[in-house]
């Protein structure tokens, strides 16, 4: 390992170190002082002076973090940059239709700048393909590339070319935002081209190190960002472990350079996404001989306007068959997967086998076969598809924090789930995909919409999409009296409504969950005429938790109602700061009359009841509330 990629996983751990202990500034500069004179001192000793030098570099790193350098920071372009911009993001759109504009736009310009249709992104997304829709390396380094080589065709002097190579470079990392992975690219490509024109040898690894030693300097908070992660890493799966796959193993520079950054990726992505990709390495292997011409041929009809329509007339049908081609793999059943995100613990241990592992290929002390691929194949499996079993015993409720509206998943203690309401639109993608991703859900057994409002129903069809639904239940299809079985004692039985409405909200599908003991009852957008028609239907209401009605209106929650329910704790799903004036101050004060623990999504985040069917507890995902009950 090059000692500048040493230091920089001696500062990244300094970083981490400093976000997890948080050490007083001024103590975190004495020790670094200290240090700093050990290490003078130690020069003449060099076993002595490398390791005051990472220790230092460790202590630097959590004085970085201490200081809060770049937090929140944000790159904004010179106006006559975002004037070329905009004049290049036009372009595709005057020279191909939709979706293959959009597309272009993104892989020159990425995403940021050109998005591309949601449709598109997501079937790349499944692909694990999306990296050709950001501006990255890849780009810079495809594009650089070209003109470099174009410059040496005209006979432009080396260096000439080269520098005017690198000033192009330097401009679309402007144009583009200067994301830490273009930055990245940018540092890397310079230090290429200088050893080249300086007739030294180029150390990519070294180059690497260093630019990720330059972004974290200048803002440590990049460590724990997903772009800078994924960048880094899939450099680095290409650098170093792309060859000991090609050459120690022998499975070809295609799969070596598509399979490396996979696993070197892999788990930062089950991290912050819980979704792996199985058709990634296939489809990127597909992909790789044509991307630079694609590449190149769009840069070129987007910077060059009047060449622009006779480029396009190539440029469409690979633009075409690229979008089928990846539409093709995203739309099998296998495509993409989601996991239930690994802990720190098992993205370390993975890092560290995979590791331990290619230094071992690379010294030539390790020979693959059926058993070592057995158990590399188990190893993957233990680290990324293994989690601690659910409960046996317990059921849990997540109210999702989806701003103004509704969306509450269960899941009993069989292991058979429900998703009760599904947000809005933006809700279902900002927040409910995203949480039952993170949940492992693949599939759910049943989803109930309890009425039409696009605050309740908006983000079904996106979630239709994304999961195999097996049972829908909405207003209206379910009779009253039925009863849900969700396995290992669960139960969820329909109380309503009991009649039709002209009021849509008082048509709500009402719900009492029933576990052991334990109790809770889900009324939708459920009004006053509403539950005046539930208590004079004589149902079963009383509950331990209650899911407040119309996310706590004025016209809920009525002191009859409650006084039926008496629930223990009350949730109110809610966005905050709504045009609606929710919660009322009213419900409220109803709702504490009757002795009600009060938990908001607005203030809280997710809310989680956990019970045993015994007794139940309340967890929250935005600050510090526990509360267990005991019966």
């Amino acid at each position: 390992m090059p000692p500048a990629a040493l230091l920089v996983v001696s500062f990244a751990a300094g970083i981490a170190a400093q976000k997890a202990a948080c050490f007083p500034l001024p103590f975190l500069v004495a020790v670094s002082a200290v240090l700093l004179l050990a290490s003078l001192l130690a020069v003449p000793r060099r076993t002595a002076f490398a390791l005051l030098v990472l220790v230092l570099t460790v202590s630097l790193g959590m004085t970085a973090f201490g200081t809060g350098k770049g937090r929140g920071s944000s790159f904004e372009p010179p106006g006559f940059v975002s004037s070329i911009r905009d004049h290049f993001v036009s372009a595709p759109g005057d020279i191909l239709p939709e979706p293959y504009s959009g597309l272009l736009g993104s892989m020159v310009l990425g995403s940021g700048a050109s998005p591309p249709p949601e449709s598109v992104k997501e079937n790349f997304t499944r692909t694990g393909t999306v990296h050709l829709l950001v501006a990255s390396g890849l780009h810079l380094s495809i594009l650089t590339g070209f003109l470099i080589s174009l410059f040496r065709l005209l006979g432009l002097p080396g260096r000439w070319g080269a520098a005017a190579a690198l000033l192009f470079a330097f401009g679309y990392v402007l144009i583009t935002g200067a994301h830490p992975s273009i930055i990245r690219a940018f540092f890397m490509v310079s230090m290429a081209v200088m050893a080249d024109i300086l007739g030294r040898e180029n150390d990519p690894l070294s180059s690497l190190s260093l630019a990720a030693l330059l972004l974290l300097a200048v803002d440590p908070n990049n460590l724990f960002r997903v772009g800078f992660q994924l960048s880094f890493a899939a450099t680095a799966g290409l650098l170093y472990l792309a060859p000991i796959l090609e050459k120690n193993l022998s499975l070809g520079t295609p799969l070596s350079i598509s399979l490396a950054p996979y696993l070197m990726t892999m788990p930062i992505i089950l991290f912050n996404f819980s979704r792996l990709s199985i058709v990634a390495p296939l489809v990127n292997i597909l992909i790789a001989p044509w991307i630079g011409i694609v590449m190149i041929m769009g840069f070129c009809s987007v910077v060059f306007a009047p060449l622009g329509r006779i480029i396009s007339f190539a440029l469409l049908p690979a633009l075409a068959a690229m979008n089928w081609l990846v539409g093709f793999f995203s739309r099998l059943p296998f495509a993409s997967i989601n996991l239930k995100a690994p802990s720190i613990l098992l993205v370390s241990g993975y890092y560290a086998g995979l590791i331990w592992l290619s230094l071992k290929v690379r010294s030539g002390r390790f020979k693959l076969n059926s058993g070592h691929f057995l158990v590399l194949a188990l190893f993957i499996v233990s680290v990324f598809v293994w989690s601690p079993a659910n409960d046996p015993n317990e059921l849990a409720v997540s109210v999702i924090d989806v701003g103004q509206g509704d969306s509450i998943f269960i899941e009993s203690p069989s292991g058979r789930n429900m998703l009760i309401d599904c947000g809005t639109a933006y809700a279902g993608r900002k927040a409910v995909v995203p949480f039952l991703r993170k949940k492992g859900v693949n599939e759910l057994d049943l989803v109930v919409i309890t009425h039409s409002h696009s605050d309740h129903a908006g983000g079904f069809p996106l979630v239709e999409r994304e999961f195999r639904v097996e049972n829908v239940l909405m207003s209206g299809i379910g009779r009253v009296g039925e009863a849900i079985d969700l396995g290992g004692g669960a139960v969820a039985g329909i109380l309503g409504p009991l009649e039709a409405s002209s009021n849509e909200n008082d048509n709500s599908i009402i719900l009492r969950l029933s576990y052991g003991s334990f109790s809770m009852l889900f009324v939708g957008d459920l009004e006053r005429g509403g539950e005046e028609k539930l208590i004079s239907g004589g149902a079963a209401i009383k509950s331990d938790v209650l899911k407040v009605g119309h996310h706590g209106s004025g016209t809920s929650s009525t002191a009859a109602f409650l006084r039926r329910v008496m629930p223990s704790v009350s949730i109110i799903s809610v966005g905050g700061k709504n045009r609606f004036g929710h919660p009322s101050e009213k419900a409220l004060e109803r709702l504490r009359s009757v002795g009600s623990r009060i938990f908001r999504t607005d203030l809280d985040g997710t809310v989680v009841v956990r019970t045993d069917g015994k007794t139940f507890s309340v967890a929250t995902g935005r600050r510090p509330r526990p509360f267990s009950v005991s019966r």
